[in-house]
């Protein structure tokens, strides 16, 4: 039971090995993980100022793809108007083209149609005008006697008488 009741020498090298252990462990131990502890310390530190970096910045490039879908929209919808205007300016002037050229076949045809109708009324009244000598020479040749004989002459000239 010695151990129990330390006596003076052994308290003092116990003393003395507890200081050697104490100035060991300052030097050679403490000393590395303090230097380690403040080492993590300052990475995580680091970590997070980057994590805060990279949070921010991508808050910034969502708020630039937002704003550059946006500007992508206005000229969609800048090209899709400037279009339909184009597309509408090219009907209305096809159309104008295509009622200038109607209108100019129209009128074409209708002084084709003309010309063919005043040839035709000069062909009618060169026919009328032969038919009728025809028939007043008919009627002198012939002293008719009657007004029914003279209606018979005429029926039957109207008869023979081809209009086209």
């Amino acid at each position: 039971m010695e151990l129990v009741k330390p006596d003076i020498g052994l308290l003092f090298w116990m003393t003395i090995c507890f200081v050697l252990l104490l100035i060991l462990m300052k030097k050679y131990a403490w000393g590395p993980i303090l230097k380690a502890l403040n080492d993590r310390e300052n990475g995580i530190r680091d970590a997070l100022n980057q994590a805060q970096k990279a949070r921010d910045e991508i808050s910034s490039l969502k708020e630039n793809q937002n704003n550059i879908v946006m500007e992508a929209k206005a000229e969609r919808e800048a090209i899709i108007s400037e279009a339909k205007k184009f597309v509408d300016e090219y009907k209305l002037e096809q159309k104008t083209l295509i009622d200038q050229e109607m209108d100019k076949r129209l009128q074409s045809v209708q002084d084709s149609i003309q010309k063919e109708k005043q040839a035709a009324m000069d062909s009618i009244k060169k026919s009328v005008a032969s038919l009728s000598v025809e028939i007043a020479e008919k009627i002198l040749e012939k002293k008719l006697e009657s007004d029914s004989e003279q209606q018979d002459l005429i029926n039957k000239s109207l008869e023979k008488l081809d209009v086209k």
